[in-house]
């Protein structure tokens, strides 16, 4: 088990540095597209966000699970995860203001949810082995266990009121501010 998130020269083959802080095995990591910021999830249920340059930790999220996948936002100031929408409140983040969609999409086993309420039921052959959803959560690519990649398009105007109010906010102030199936 590591409980280290490793960094390497590419230019050379190189480590260059280790990031410690994690009390659990790391189960994802991923840089911002500028390169200054690595965020990394662990089994401990934190994100953490390091400065690349510093090599130190510059904000700490606590989860409510442990998180997968991630991937920066492309204006900086979210990250997208397997199980919701953080919100950076670091100051390398780059980029603007930009506000979270209302509504969050998530794909369990069986399920395609919004605001964690039951919305789509898959059948087997549709089930996910891998998911991801577009900055305005409005669009949910499913890669199924049978080699099948389905896109789903969204229109919220068309749903009951009760899927779009968020679940999320008793863990708001933490950093979590919505679910999104990635």
């Amino acid at each position: 088990m590591d409980t280290t998130v490793r960094l390497w020269d590419t230019s050379t083959g190189k480590q260059c540095g280790v990031l410690k802080g994690h009390t659990d095995e790391v189960n994802s990591a991923v840089f911002s597209l500028d390169g200054r910021l690595v965020a990394s999830a662990s089994e401990d249920h934190i994100v953490r966000l390091w400065d690349t340059t510093k090599k130190t930790t510059i904000e700490i999220i606590e989860t409510p699970d442990s998180i997968k996948i991630m991937k920066f936002s492309n204006d900086g100031i979210h990250l997208h995860t397997s199980h919701g929408v953080l919100q950076l409140k670091s100051s390398l983040h780059s980029g603007g203001n930009r506000e979270l969609p209302t509504h969050s999409l998530h794909v369990t086993d069986q399920w395609i949810t919004c605001n964690m309420k039951k919305l789509l039921w898959l059948p087997v052959d549709y089930r996910l082995s891998c998911s991801a959803v577009n900055d305005t959560a409005s669009v949910l690519v499913i890669g199924s266990t049978s080699g099948r990649v389905i896109l789903i398009s969204f229109d919220f105007t068309a749903l009951p009121p009760v899927y779009l109010q968020s679940p999320v906010a008793d863990i708001a102030g933490k950093g979590f501010l919505g679910l999104v199936g990635y």
